[in-house]
C-alpha cells in the first residue's frame, strides 16, 4: 500500500519479509545441492542442518520481537497532564495500545527467557563458541562423510545464515504484525466484556422493574377491598352443614369471614390454639419458585391413636377463591398442599361423629407467622 506515491511502514515490511522467504529458500536449495554431493543422505542432513538453523534464529527473533505491554504511566505534575490529555493521546492507536497495559503471564515468561538465555551466553560466551564450532565440525563430517575432517566452515555456512534470516523473519513479523493482532484480540474481548455487562445492567433493570410492578400490584391489591360475596358466604355455609358443624360454631365461622372486608385481615385470628383434644395441628411453609410466593403445607396429626372417623374443614384466608376446604381423615393426615403469600391465621375444624351420631367439633387454629420462614424475613411479601 502506498500513501501519496510513498511506501508505508507495513508495505516496507511486508517487502521485506518476502526477500528473506526467497533468500532463505534458495539457500535452503543451496545447502540440499551441496549435500547432495555427497549422497542422499547427506542432502536430507544438509536440509535438517539448514532447518534446524532457521528454527533457532526464529525462536530468538520472536522472543525479541515479542511486543511487551506497557504500564499505565503515572501523572506526577502538570506536564504529564497535558501529555495524557493531549490529541495525540487520544487517538484510536493510543486508546488501543493503553487498553494493553497488563503484564501478563506468557511476557514473565519470554522476559524470564531472555534473561536466562542473554545471560548464560554472556557469562559462558567462550563455551559456547566453542561448543558452536565443535557442533559445526559434526555437521561438517557427518555430511562429508569424513570424520578426519577438521573444517567447521561448511557447516557453519549451513546453519548460520539460516539463522540470522530466521531472527530477521521472526522478528520483523512479531513487530509488525503480532501486536495489531493482539490488539484486535483485546478490543473484541474487551467489547464482548462491555456487551456482558451491558446485558447484566439490563436484566437488573428488568428485575428492579418487576419487582416495582409487583410491589404497585400488592399495593394496589391491600387498598381494594376483599369482602366474600352473598354467594361465597352461602358456600362456607353449606360446606359447613355438610359436615355437621353444630349452628353456633358455623355462625361463629361465617360471622368471622363476613367481617373480613380487607385484604389484610385476619379472620382466623384467636379462632383456636394449634392443640385441641387429641388433635394437633402443624405447618410447613418454604419458598417458592415464584418470587414473593410460599409452599404451604397443613398436617393435622391425631395423638390418641382413635379411629379415623372425622371431617376436617380447613379455613383459610378470605382472599382465597374456596376459603373453606373440606377434606377426609386421611386426606388430612397425608397434609393438605396450597401456596400463601404472607402469613396469617389458619384454622381447622374437626367434626368427629359419635356411634350414636352426636358430633364433637374440635377447633384449632395456628399463626402462620410464627413458623420459621416468616420470621427470618424482614419485610413480608404480600398476603395469599
Amino acid at each position: 500500500m502506498e500513501e501519496n506515491g510513498k511506501r508505508t511502514a507495513g508495505t516496507a515490511t511486508l517487502e521485506a519479509l518476502g526477500y528473506i522467504a526467497v533468500v532463505s529458500v534458495l539457500g535452503l536449495t543451496g545447502s540440499i545441492i551441496y549435500g547432495a554431493t555427497f549422497g542422499l543422505k547427506s542432502s536430507i542432513l544438509s536440509a535438517l542442518a539448514s532447518a534446524l538453523g532457521y528454527a533457532v534464529g526464529g525462536l530468538g527473533g520472536f522472543l525479541f520481537g515479542f511486543p511487551r505491554y506497557t504500564q499505565s504511566m503515572a501523572v506526577e505534575n502538570r506536564d504529564d497532564l497535558n501529555k495524557a490529555t493531549s490529541a495525540e493521546q487520544t487517538t484510536a492507536a493510543a486508546i488501543a495500545s493503553r487498553r494493553l497495559n497488563a503484564n501478563t503471564n506468557l511476557e514473565r515468561i519470554v522476559d524470564w527467557l531472555m534473561t536466562i538465555i542473554v545471560g548464560a551466553a554472556l557469562v559462558n560466551i567462550r563455551d559456547v563458541t566453542s561448543s558452536g564450532r565443535g557442533f559445526c565440525l559434526q555437521v561438517t563430517q557427518a555430511i562429508e562423510h569424513d570424520p578426519a575432517s577438521s573444517s567447521a566452515m561448511p557447516g557453519a555456512l549451513l546453519i548460520l545464515p539460516f539463522m540470522i534470516a530466521g531472527f530477521l523473519h521472526l522478528y520483523l513479523w512479531a513487530r509488525r504484525y503480532l501486536l495489531p493482532e493482539w490488539a484486535g484480540v483485546d478490543n473484541e474481548l474487551s467489547s464482548v466484556e462491555q456487551r456482558v455487562n451491558d446485558i447484566k445492567e439490563h436484566l437488573k433493570d428488568i428485575a428492579q422493574q418487576s419487582t416495582d410492578r409487583l410491589n404497585n400490584y400488592v399495593q394496589r391489591l391491600k387498598e381494594t377491598e376483599a369482602k366474600l360475596s352473598p354467594s361465597d358466604l352461602k358456600r362456607i355455609s353449606d360446606s359447613l352443614n355438610a359436615a355437621g358443624v353444630p349452628p353456633d360454631v358455623s355462625k361463629d365461622v361465617l360471622d368471622r369471614y363476613e367481617s373480613a372486608d380487607e385484604y389484610e385481615a385476619d379472620p382466623l385470628e384467636e379462632f383456636g390454639k394449634p392443640t385441641a383434644g387429641p388433635f394437633v395441628l402443624s405447618a410447613e411453609a418454604k419458598p417458592a419458585t415464584t418470587v414473593g410466593r410460599f409452599e404451604l403445607k397443613l398436617v393435622l396429626t391425631r395423638t390418641d391413636g382413635g379411629p379415623a372417623d372425622y371431617t376436617v374443614l380447613w379455613l383459610l384466608h378470605n382472599t382465597y377463591d374456596e376459603p373453606v376446604v373440606a377434606q377426609s381423615a386421611t386426606d388430612a393426615a397425608e397434609g393438605y398442599e396450597t401456596w400463601i403469600d404472607d402469613d396469617f391465621t389458619v384454622g381447622a375444624l374437626v367434626v368427629e361423629k359419635s356411634p350414636a351420631g352426636a358430633a364433637t367439633v374440635w377447633k384449632l387454629a395456628l399463626d402462620l407467622g410464627s413458623l420459621p420462614v416468616f420470621q427470618k424475613s424482614d419485610s413480608k411479601p404480600p398476603t395469599g
